[in-house]
């Protein structure tokens, strides 16, 4: 699947299975910072950064770099 044109906005209430749904190019990004979507994928992405302790920012370029690079 080509990668998308669009900038993605990752609202912080969606759950982590919310948007591997809409963007499944994530899931990979997902694991590679640690976070599943078996059991933290029920949970708001603003949660799950807190509960990993991960630095928001980096959370959400990695999730950007996985939706729009081909």
């Amino acid at each position: 699947m080509p990668a998308s044109t669009e900038t993605p906005t990752f609202d912080l209430t969606m759950t982590v299975n919310e948007i591997i749904q809409r963007w499944p190019q994530t899931g990979t990004a997902f694991n590679t910072l640690g976070i599943d979507s078996c059991c933290g994928g029920a949970h708001a992405l603003g949660d799950v950064v807190t509960r990993h302790k991960l630095d928001l920012n980096d959370v959400l370029d990695t999730l950007r770099r996985a939706v729009t690079e081909r």
